[in-house]
């Protein structure tokens, strides 16, 4: 009996320490996992149609909590068009390292208008921090509007970019060989019908891992997106990941499918919602409202599915735009609307400190989340962005300055003072916590501030020159293209 009781007691020691063990390999497993990005770019959004910032007519409830319980930057710049602003985000570089000044003003090629680019150039010379985080043991995926080039290839488009998965609108003319018929919508019309094709909302085309994805009328584009997104981090909540979420919301219609009773260049309809978050199976009006509100509806599933998976306490969320709202200065250079976005960064370790008045910029995301995955950044790698992790750990920014370019024009801002594209400088006096008075200051006696001030903003245009158009083989693809397109369209 005796020796019965000694081997039961070591049996059950044997089987503590077993169990101990186990639990010390899983708490230092969790201590020691990496943590997980979520980089969410909505399309076509000014920082002031947020609730956050200062919106008070628009509901976005979700995103608005994303900033109350992390950090909130009161003054972030992108550009003020798609691509160049896709371009910065994903690699930390500005035009000046990477030649992107706009959607046309580029070293690829214009595919469809028969315009070559510079020989030997290709986009996936550049590194994205897709490629980077997937070669650092990272699972990686997008899912949304792609829109860095017009043409990709989707035989190497994983490869090329470093993406595990992907599901994307098939962008005009980026369909994959036989997919043609796919592109087109019955009834559909608008002045740009031919360029447009199938859109990324009701009906749309969706290309997933080089498969066609479903196209049925009531198949609301965004909703496909958002829940491959969700079905991508459960499948791989149990290892680090990176998605990148570049909405397709709200980007205006790009034709007018005669179904929707909507105009090309309108916005919505969307899925309505009860009070309680709930479709009700039908459509709203079309407008901006609804769609920046649905926009908000589904970061707030994405937000709930890491609750869900018990994973939100190891995952950055980072939200931000590629740029200002049609109105309010899109695609120029003139008013700070047009390239002042949102920028919220969200983890629940980090402590909300409030609204930070440090500046924060598009290229600034890849060495901050970088830094903070704790992957070293290879001294080959240049980045023209600045990380702010500094900021979230309460000290202040490397960052004095931000920088903004549209073709071959700039603009700048220092202290208070903003420089246009044009040359005009102006101060920004704050009428509420996030709008400005602007006031033109270029002709202003030159004081001591001002002199530091044009001082700063003559050494930033040295350092970040804008692009000569003068035998600029850039400038002369961008004319013909630009020739070719309204004697095409406009005609």
């Amino acid at each position: 009996m005796k020796e019965i009781r000694i081997y039961i007691y070591l049996f059950l020691l044997t089987l503590c320490l077993f169990i101990g063990c186990n639990n010390s390999e899983s708490q230092n497993k969790d201590q020691t996992q990496k943590p997980n990005f979520i980089v969410i770019m909505a399309d076509d959004i000014s920082a002031i149609d947020f609730g956050c910032y200062g919106n008070v007519t628009i509901n976005t409830p979700n995103i608005d909590k994303l900033a109350q319980t992390g950090v909130q930057f009161h003054t972030a710049w992108a550009t003020p068009l798609c691509m160049p602003s896709r371009i910065q985000i994903m690699t930390g570089k500005y035009a000046s390292s990477t030649r992107w000044y706009g959607n046309s003003f580029k070293p690829a090629d214009e595919a469809r208008y028969g315009i070559k680019g510079e020989p030997g150039y290709e986009l996936s010379q550049e590194l994205f921090f897709t490629k980077f985080f997937h070669e650092n043991g990272y699972k990686t995926a997008i899912s949304g509007k792609w829109h860095v080039e017009d043409f990709p290839d989707w035989s190497t488009f994983k490869k090329d970019y470093g993406f595990d998965e992907y599901c994307l609108w098939g962008l005009p003319d980026s369909l994959p060989k036989g997919f043609e018929n796919y592109e087109k919508v019955e009834g559909a019309a608008g002045p740009y019908w031919d360029i447009g094709g199938r859109g990324p909302f009701w009906q749309p085309a969706i290309i997933e891992n080089g498969k066609l994805g479903p196209t049925d009328k009531d198949i609301y584009g965004p909703d496909y997106f958002t829940d491959f997104i969700n079905g991508f981090v459960q499948e791989n909540k149990d290892e680090p990941f990176l998605v990148y979420y570049p909405s397709n919301i709200a980007h205006n219609w790009w034709y007018n499918p005669v179904s929707e009773k909507t105009q090309s260049n309108t916005f919505g309809p969307v899925p309505a919602l009860d009070s309680l978050g709930n479709k009700t199976g039908e459509k709203t009006n079309v407008g901006r409202k609804p769609a920046i509100e649905y926009l908000d509806y589904l970061v707030g599933k994405i937000v709930s599915n890491l609750d869900s998976l018990g994973i939100r306490e190891n995952t950055y969320i980072i939200f931000t735009t590629d740029n200002g709202s049609p109105g309010l200065g899109k695609g120029k250079l003139r008013s700070e609307n047009g390239f002042r976005v949102p920028f919220i960064i969200n983890k629940p370790s980090i402590p909300s400190t409030g609204i930070k008045h440090e500046y924060v910029q598009l290229a600034d995301v890849f060495p901050t989340i970088a830094e903070l995955a704790a992957i070293t950044v290879p001294d080959s790698v240049k980045f023209d962005g600045i990380s702010f992790t500094s900021v979230l750990e309460g000290n202040s920014s490397e960052r004095d300055y931000l920088y903004s370019y549209l073709n071959w024009l700039h603009a700048f801002r220092y202290k208070e003072y903003y420089l246009d594209g044009h040359g005009n400088l102006y101060k920004c006096i704050p009428k509420s916590t996030f709008k400005f008075d602007y006031i033109n200051y270029s002709d202003s006696v030159r004081t001591p501030e001002l002199l530091e001030v044009w001082s700063k903003f003559d050494e930033l245009k040295r350092k970040f020159p804008a692009p000569d158009t003068t035998n600029n083989p850039m400038y002369k693809r961008y004319v013909l293209k630009h020739k070719i397109f309204e004697e095409r369209y406009l005609k």
